[in-house]
């Protein structure tokens, strides 16, 4: 079957070239009769040529994308992206600039006096001792030993079970649950579970913490403040910082402080630092890592913040 193919494909161009002999060989009047038929025969093919011809020559001028056009595209998108994030560390940097201006401003003031009045409430650090996990086990065991199985009392209301840290102060001594803990002017935690003679602290790294901190920086004019957020422990050993947007000014050093919601201490407590900032193409948050202040696991004694009624405001009464 294919050999059949082969010779019917082989005809028109056999009978092409005996015509082109026939020519040859014809005399000249023969051949010049003759001539104009052919050519016309032939020139649908002489089209179909030219035109093939100039589709090859239009497809090589033809711009053609190699894969340096492919890499310089992508070089522009990544310009773009990175300009993006420029643009939005600027107008952090103009918000900054203009609180810088409202704080100047709001010291150029002239103050006007004004006649102080006492406090109804005011604050009242307790000393209180941190139990080392030995005592604390120790404790537990003799609780439970000699009150709790015999007299079929919870031995919870006497020391507490668990594994956070352990007070040595408890319901006897007016302590709370969610009372603040501090450690000189940082944030240790606060109090979770109180018992009659002990309490317990849930630390700023623990999961379930939550509380309100400021971002600030120090300058030459003295403390800069600058966005709110929620602090979270992280479960491990640090915090993070979240709800701050990505229109402010973050950066690895800036300070964190406690915000002064009621009042009930005259200045913001240290949480820490940041460690790390980073701001993701397209976020509208910061992700921020936060390092506590201290050594959490090596503390010895702290103060829990209670609040009581200013006796000078009882006595002017």
């Amino acid at each position: 079957m294919r050999q059949k193919r082969s010779h019917i494909a082989i005809w028109p161009a056999g009978l092409l070239c005996l015509g082109g002999l026939v020519l040859a060989a014809s005399p000249a009047s023969t051949a010049a009769a003759l001539r104009s038929p052919f050519r016309d025969l032939l020139r649908p093919g002489q089209r179909i040529l030219v035109d093939v011809q100039q589709r090859v020559r239009d497809w090589q001028s033809a711009p053609q994308f190699q894969a340096e056009e492919y890499a310089e595209l992508e070089q522009v998108r990544q310009d773009l992206a990175s300009a993006e994030l420029r643009e939005r560390k600027l107008l952090a940097e103009n918000a900054t600039l203009q609180q810088e201006r409202d704080t100047l401003q709001a010291e150029l003031r002239i103050p006007i006096a004004k006649r102080g009045s006492l406090p109804l409430v005011v604050p009242n650090l307790l000393s209180a001792n941190v139990l080392s996990k030995k005592t604390a086990d120790h404790l537990r065991q003799a609780v439970a030993i000699d009150v709790g199985n015999r007299d079929a009392v919870d031995p919870l209301a006497y020391v507490l079970d668990g594994e956070q840290p352990l007070l040595d102060q408890g319901a006897t001594t007016g302590i709370e649950a969610g009372q603040d803990v501090y450690s000189a002017r940082n944030v240790i935690g606060r109090v979770d579970t109180v018992g009659r003679w002990t309490s317990s602290i849930r630390l700023i790294t623990d999961p379930e913490y939550q509380a309100l901190a400021r971002l600030a920086r120090k300058s030459d004019r003295g403390m800069l403040w600058g966005a709110a957020g929620r602090l979270e422990g992280d479960g491990a050993a640090h915090c993070r910082l979240r709800s701050i947007e990505a229109t402010q000014l973050v950066s690895v050093g800036d300070l964190v402080f406690s915000v002064q919601g009621d009042g009930a201490l005259p200045h913001p407590m240290f949480y820490g630092r940041v460690i790390e900032a980073e701001l993701r193409p397209g976020a509208v948050e910061w992700d921020i890592l936060i390092e506590p202040a201290g050594n959490l696991d090596a503390l010895r004694s702290v103060h829990v913040l209670r609040q009581s009624l200013n006796p000078l405001r009882m006595m002017a009464q």
